[in-house]
């Protein structure tokens, strides 16, 4: 093996000693405004060592990659002090996502909202102690004898569904692990900026026969400054949230008697109506007839379009006495079908069948907004062919 690698920083290639850390040659760029490098093209952590000749990469802090890496840190900062002010909690997976992250824990009760400034007030005292985040290459039964001793058995059940050829990796902050793949930031110091959001369910894996979870969402930015600007567009989001203007309006209401069903009220039934007279006007416009079919129908049908094999998991089922399993319509296959039944199965005219459709959402998380209920929602759809 050669004593040394090649590596392209800027467009400029020299030869470095074999090892050489990535944070090395990225000497030049101040420590505050660095989170990690891309390594031909991979996002790394700045601790990791080149062992062939390559290409780096610095990762700022202000660009998207920097803040993935960011947030999936602060997602590791939040299930620390989970684990820390609340010991026997299991931690599972906690991935980035859109404007911020979340963790899913087994807790022995679940979290509340209250539960929130306690986290955030000892990921604080985390961050000030300057944990030093390292990263452990370890072999798989090592990791799974770890993990099981520790009491982590969704870790020990990801680790035993990984790919037989993939490494197994650690961080370790301080005297606390978890297994990841990374990349991470260089210590918890760089983790000043984020808020806890809200708290939900959520099923194991997602799916509604695994055990349920609790899950914590929260967000982090690079500064203080731009989670302000964040928090502040997200209030102003909420202040026009359809829900709380339509009440507030008096258009419609929700109620957990109905989960994801709109009450229309009064006012409310006025613009619906308007609206419907708006596309009939439409129908008459461009040569439309309108039609009305069932909402439920036998599965068979959505057999034969394949909405069953292909959008089960997204179709509201109702159980039939006689064991048969019928389904909502969520799409013009009603009004198909009953053109083909009339044996008129040649190229179909211009029909409309305005209907509602339902659907099911088991993506295995809910917002616990009292309900308590799976996540529904139904909604008012034209169907125009």
């Amino acid at each position: 093996m050669s004593s040394e690698v090649t590596v392209t920083v800027n467009g400029e290639s020299r030869a470095v000693p074999h090892g050489t850390v990535v944070r090395e040659l990225l000497k030049h760029i101040p420590g505050k405004d660095l989170v990690a490098a891309r390594l031909d093209g991979k996002v790394v952590d700045l601790t990791r060592k080149i062992e062939h000749d390559a290409s780096v990469e610095p990762v700022l802090v202000d660009s998207a990659e920097g803040l993935d890496v960011i947030r999936h840190s602060t997602a590791h900062l939040m299930a620390m002090a989970v684990q820390k002010l609340l010991p026997g909690t299991q931690v599972t997976i906690g991935p980035v996502i859109e404007d911020g992250f979340f963790y899913d824990f087994a807790p022995k009760a679940p979290f509340t909202v209250e539960d929130l400034p306690k986290i955030e007030a000892k990921m604080r005292e985390l961050v000030k102690a300057d944990l030093k985040v390292e990263r452990l290459e370890v072999a798989r039964d090592d990791a799974i004898r770890q993990f099981a001793e520790m009491g982590e058995a969704y870790k020990v059940e990801i680790i035993q569904g990984l790919p037989a050829d993939e490494p197994i990796t650690i961080y370790r902050e301080g005297d606390w692990m978890d297994l990841c793949r990374g990349p991470h930031v260089p210590s918890t110091r760089y983790l000043k900026a984020f808020k806890l959001t809200s708290v939900a369910g959520a099923y194991w894996r997602g799916d509604e026969h695994n055990a349920m979870l609790s899950r914590i969402y929260g967000t982090a930015f690079a500064t203080k400054e731009a989670l302000e600007e964040h928090l502040k567009l997200v209030e102003l989001a909420r202040q026009r949230d359809h829900r709380k203007l339509g009440r507030e309006m008096g258009l419609y209401i929700f109620d957990p008697i109905s989960p994801g069903s709109p009450f229309y009220l009064p006012k409310g039934v006025v613009i619906f109506n308007a609206l419907i007279d708006y596309m009939r006007r439409l129908y008459r416009r461009y040569g439309y007839d309108e039609v009305v079919t069932p909402l439920i129908f036998k599965n068979e049908m959505f057999n034969t379009s394949g909405h069953w094999e292909n959008f089960r998991v997204n179709m509201f089922l109702s159980p039939d006495p006689e064991s048969e399993t019928h389904t909502v319509d969520t799409s013009p296959e009603g009004w198909r079908h009953g053109y083909v039944a009339g044996r008129r199965a040649y190229l179909l005219p211009r029909r409309s069948d305005r209907g509602r459709s339902r659907a099911e959402s088991r993506d295995g998380a809910r917002r616990l907004r009292g309900a308590g209920l799976r996540g529904r929602r139904v909604q008012a759809c034209d169907h125009a062919r």
